[in-house]
């Protein structure tokens, strides 16, 4: 996500600096996007996507709105509850992952699930100094969250749960990865729980559950402008994989936007669910 913004956002700069040129001379400064993640730290294959395979179901994806005063509410009745400064992400992921799980398992066999958060590594790393916005390319992991079956998991004890496996993460993650085989390293030790559960007997024989979330809150995507001003909405394309959630700022970024992909049997359960109905406003599909 950081690349994409990267390069669309300097390919509007220089549309916008081409148009407000004002003589044939002029000399548009070169758009300064460096194409070199990938010679600096090489692609690392390691098989966690393909842990779990999805069933092939029917799903619907739905766009949940959280607007400020919303997530302010939620955000409050968390720290009344001893979250210190909850973060949107933080409480509108475990507002949304509790309720999916949650309505779930009432409609089925309980069994584990599995949480797994992309994590974008560059505002990690102080080495090599070469890095910038500008470097193109994946900078990126996840980390992994296991819910044991039949584990009380309300909103308070999901945010405490995610913030414990985020900061065990980033403890494990150093500033410094001047060689790409210690970024390797890395890459292949933080996804060894997820991978280990993936080929555990015990856990595939429960066929554990896998949300997939990916943050693209505070990302610059409503920065570019080729000329004809700034977007009045930025979304993606409707996912079709099930279990998966999708968050993004909304246009003043106070709120966050949560694209939520489940089975089309759960996604009628989620969307009544009393916390959802409480906090999101369904029915705002953006302008």
């Amino acid at each position: 996500m950081s690349s994409f913004c990267s390069f669309v956002n300097h390919w509007a700069a220089a549309a916008s600096a081409a148009s407000s040129s004002t003589a044939a001379g002029d000399r548009i400064e070169q758009v300064p996007v460096r194409f070199d993640l990938a010679a600096l730290f090489p692609p690392v294959d390691v098989e966690v996507t393909k842990t779990f395979d999805p069933p092939n179901v029917e799903t619907v994806c739905r766009r949940f709105a959280f607007g400020g005063s919303s997530i302010g509410k939620l955000k409050a009745m968390m720290r009344r509850h001893g979250i210190e400064n909850p973060t949107r992400v933080e409480a509108v992921l475990a507002l949304v992952c509790s309720s999916a799980i949650s309505d779930s398992s009432s409609r089925s066999r309980p069994g584990s699930a599995f949480l797994t958060q992309a994590v974008n590594l560059r505002p990690r790393l102080t080495s090599p100094p070469s890095i910038t916005t500008s470097s193109i390319g994946n900078l990126s992991s996840i980390f992994a969250m296991l819910i044991e079956a039949g584990a009380e998991m309300d909103l308070v004890s999901f945010v405490s749960t995610i913030r414990r496996v985020k900061t065990e993460y980033f403890e494990t993650c150093s500033a410094e990865y001047s060689r790409g085989e210690d970024f390797r390293s890395f890459i292949v030790e933080s996804t060894k729980v997820f991978r280990d559960a993936g080929s555990s007997e015990e856990v595939a024989a429960a066929e554990p559950r896998v949300y997939i979330s990916s943050s693209w809150c505070n990302f610059p995507v409503y920065e570019a402008d080729f000329g004809w001003g700034k977007p009045v909405r930025v979304t993606t394309a409707a996912q079709e994989l099930k279990d998966t959630i999708v968050l993004l700022d909304t246009k003043d970024g106070d709120g966050v936007e949560a694209l939520v992909c489940l089975e089309e049997r759960e996604m009628a359960a989620f969307q009544c669910d009393k916390m959802v109905l409480a906090f999101a406003d369904i029915n705002n599909q953006g302008s």
